[in-house]
């Protein structure tokens, strides 16, 4: 780490650097490490090694997919960088809010590295590029993960801790089945304990766009995950165990439900896992209206989107 830091001119004391030099540096190891990841999907698709896999149209679907995900996560790293050296500028001050934006980023640049590998797993083969993959993103996700740690422990030191997660609004979720496949509305993902990552759905009608033939549920679980669904109209087209069981160990899950309308909304033959919550009171579900849990207010108007902070 000394040579690092002495080879950073970014570094004021390479014997005792400030902490966000020593997180700027940590976010300056993981983008390395990912800019050399972003090439192994088409050395792959190119070497022979692997083409009994990568004839197959599903895998090298997955391929590309991995070349877009790759991609998203340099950019998220590369956002966090810059607000960082913004802040340098500011004299090193690190805002409650720029480190909660930056935790954010880094999160979703984890869970795409993570969607990737669940890529090859949804071809429904076994793959024997997919350890390969798996090995080659191994210190990515560790140096990104780092990241995160530190972001997490200089939010602790700032004492003032937020729970948003990645600031997007879902319009809509479709995911495509194969034979003796399922649908599922969503499926989020976590594995790092201090990713601020979840899925919240509200006011929204959930209805198939075409005839729906394949089993279909509110979410899966990946790893570790958040999902609310609260005050949506659920057609009948729900499978009425509600949630999908998949690879994850669902005694972690927070799969609540809140307030929902219609025929799918039954609750009586749900999934009985630990987590599942089928009416969190009001003031549970205060926690994931669009303020608390987005800080709406913060980014919404500038995108020129109406919406309802309240329950």
């Amino acid at each position: 780490m000394s040579s690092a830091l002495r080879s950073s001119s970014n570094v004021t004391d390479p014997h005792n650097p400030e902490p966000h030099e020593l997180f700027l540096l940590s976010l300056k190891v993981a983008l390395n490490e990912v800019i050399s990841l972003s090439s192994l999907p088409q050395r792959i698709i190119s070497s022979q090694m692997y083409s009994n896999e990568t004839n197959d149209p599903l895998v090298q679907s997955a391929l590309h997919a991995c070349e877009i995900l790759f991609a998203d996560a340099i950019d998220y790293i590369e956002e966090s960088i810059s607000s960082i050296q913004v802040g340098q500028e500011d004299k090193g001050m690190l805002v409650t809010s720029k480190i909660d934006d930056v935790r954010t980023w880094l999160s979703t640049a984890i869970t795409d590295l993570e969607t990737c590998i669940d890529g090859f797993k949804d071809t429904g083969k076994r793959l024997i590029l997919t350890d390969e993959v798996r090995y080659a993103m191994t210190n990515s996700t560790r140096f990104t993960s780092n990241s995160l740690a530190i972001a997490s422990n200089l939010l602790t030191i700032l004492d003032n801790l937020y729970l948003p997660i990645h600031r997007k609004l879902l319009r809509h979720t479709t995911k495509a089945t194969m034979p003796r496949q399922f649908n599922t509305i969503t499926a989020q993902s976590k594995s790092d304990p201090n990713q601020n990552t979840g899925m919240s759905i509200q006011g929204c009608r959930m209805n198939p766009f075409d005839n729906l033939t394949a089993p279909t549920y509110l979410g899966r679980p990946w790893k570790d995950y958040t999902t609310v669904i609260m005050q949506s109209y659920i057609g009948g087209f729900l499978d009425p165990a509600g949630w999908a069981s998949w690879e994850a160990n669902v005694s972690t899950v927070f799969y609540a439900e809140f307030q929902n309308f219609g025929p799918g909304s039954l609750t009586d033959r749900r999934v009985g896992w630990p987590g599942v919550r089928l009416n969190i009171t009001s003031e549970e579900a205060e926690k994931f209206t669009v303020e608390p849990f987005l800080h709406g207010s913060q980014w919404l108007p500038q995108a020129h989107i109406i919406f309802d902070g309240t329950l």
